[in-house]
């Protein structure tokens, strides 16, 4: 018979949190423009500046649930000129979003392995965004925020936003 496992920080109270997955369907949005204009992903260009830029925005919106991305949104324009970012041709399509969340701590490993799996799940026509989130008011180190684009049909192209601050 073995002996039971005594967690070292038991001795100091912990108070255990779980962080339960939340599932947000049935978000309808206007979906944006989701490659790069004119198939140019030169980074020194200025339309694809403000293309992630643009789409930064869009994907920031949508994880704060902002009603400004709803197509039912009737916001007075004084207040907000928000619009989605749309190429000049391109019709406004109605699509419906799944948003994933956790709120809590979380190890980058555990982090990492969420991204592979979600990555390996996707089919090669489809797209997703992975955010992660770091504390604001660190001291030492700022906090930090990451977003990675997975491009609709590209096998390995991505798109990544790296925001610090300092």
């Amino acid at each position: 018979m073995s002996e039971p496992v005594i967690d070292p920080l038991k001795r100091h109270f912990p108070v255990t949190v779980n962080c339960a997955t939340e599932i947000s369907k049935q978000i309808e949005v206007y979906l944006p423009r989701l490659v790069p204009p004119d198939g140019h992903k030169d980074i020194y260009e200025d339309s694809f500046a403000d293309f992630s830029v643009e789409l930064y925005e869009w994907i920031s919106l949508l994880s704060l649930e902002s009603p400004r991305v709803d197509p039912n949104d009737s916001i007075d324009p004084f207040l907000s000129r928000y619009a989605p970012p749309i190429a000049k041709d391109q019709n406004l399509d109605v699509t419906k979003l799944v948003k994933i969340s956790w709120h809590g701590f979380a190890a980058s490993c555990w982090a990492h392995k969420i991204f592979v799996q979600a990555f390996l799940a996707a089919k090669p026509r489809m797209w997703f965004t992975f955010s992660v989130f770091g504390f604001n008011d660190c001291s030492r180190t700022g906090g930090g925020d990451c977003t990675i684009w997975k491009l609709p049909g590209a096998q390995n192209e991505y798109m990544l936003w790296e925001i610090e601050q300092g």
